[in-house]
């Protein structure tokens, strides 16, 4: 185990014996703000091995001289327990998120102090979303993105961890005063990162585009489902994963319904996101699926046509 303190009041020292304040090692402050070195050289947290090297070069030593990189690798066993979180679709239904809240419960409890500053971000921003999900209430997650937000936007590429705040900025956006532009602004900065990612990467930005479109289509905002459809689609292709075609479904039916004025079309896509959700034996979805089916029927006075 990494010894923060040690590790802090090291990098410390050199910093300060080469006469290099925090902003000058920082620089843009793209890859490591000031106020993150400040909390690593206070021992509050640890860096992770990308940041170290980052450090390293920054101060023009070797890595070793710092720390054993290998004192560095993730526990496998907190791995499999984001994957396994990952990989745990919930749909809003509150068994499923009480699922994950059990694999949070245990991250925090057995590697959460330990683990380098951006692991704990991204274990923060996944409570977060839980948390909205179960309450509807972004209110209590504001604060990740009043931290983030900005050294996320300055960035050209994001990872893991920025776009999951710019998706946190898009949910408060929808529960707390909507607005399109800022919206449509975030969620095209997510997409553009598709050509630059890992598959990870991928699934992520095919789960924003999936949250996006439900929330555009519950403003009534359907300017831009051709276009999602067709990144979707692109998304999909990519990762050679089709467990989420349903949506794809979802997408062509409501683009039937509300651009195209389609209903036997809207009908026929809306018959196969049932048929493959029934597939995968997925209930949640295949309620969810008929539920989303019944409020577009209602909502253009066409109750008679539920299927």
């Amino acid at each position: 185990m990494i010894d923060k303190v040690a590790l802090g009041q090291k990098i410390q020292s050199i910093r300060e014996s080469k006469g290099m304040s925090r902003q000058v090692l920082c620089q843009d402050e793209v890859v490591l703000t000031t106020r993150q070195l400040q909390r690593i050289e206070k021992g509050d947290s640890l860096p992770s091995i990308a940041t170290v090297v980052y450090i390293a070069q920054q101060l023009d030593v070797s890595v070793e001289i710092l720390v054993d990189k290998e004192k560095l690798e993730i526990p496998q066993r907190y791995l499999d327990l984001r994957y396994k979180m990952q990989r745990l679709p919930h749909y809003g239904n509150p068994e499923r998120i009480m699922e994950r809240e059990a694999i949070l419960d245990e991250i925090y409890e057995s590697f959460f102090d330990n683990l380098p500053e951006e692991e704990q971000l991204a274990v923060q921003i996944e409570h977060a979303l839980l948390d909205i999900a179960a309450t509807r209430r972004p209110e209590f997650d504001q604060g990740l993105v009043d931290e983030y937000l900005e050294r996320s936007l300055a960035k050209s590429q994001l990872d893991m961890n920025d776009m999951n705040i710019l998706f946190l900025r898009q949910l408060i956006l929808a529960f707390n005063g909507f607005d399109k532009e800022e919206f449509v602004n975030l969620l095209s900065r997510i997409i553009h990162q598709r050509t630059n990612t890992t598959v990870e990467g991928l699934r992520l930005i095919q789960n924003v585009v999936i949250s996006s479109i439900g929330m555009l289509c519950h403003f009534e905002e359907y300017d831009m489902l051709y276009q999602l459809h067709q990144v979707l689609e692109e998304l999909m292709e990519l990762i050679k994963d089709y467990s989420d075609k349903a949506f794809v479904y979802m997408t062509r039916w409501k683009i039937n319904l509300y651009l195209e004025h389609n209903l036997e079309a809207a009908k026929e896509n809306y018959s196969s996101a049932r048929q493959l959700a029934q597939l995968l034996s997925e209930e949640l979805l295949f309620t969810n699926i008929r539920n989303e089916w019944a409020e577009d029927m209602a909502k253009l006075q066409l109750v008679d046509q539920l299927l």
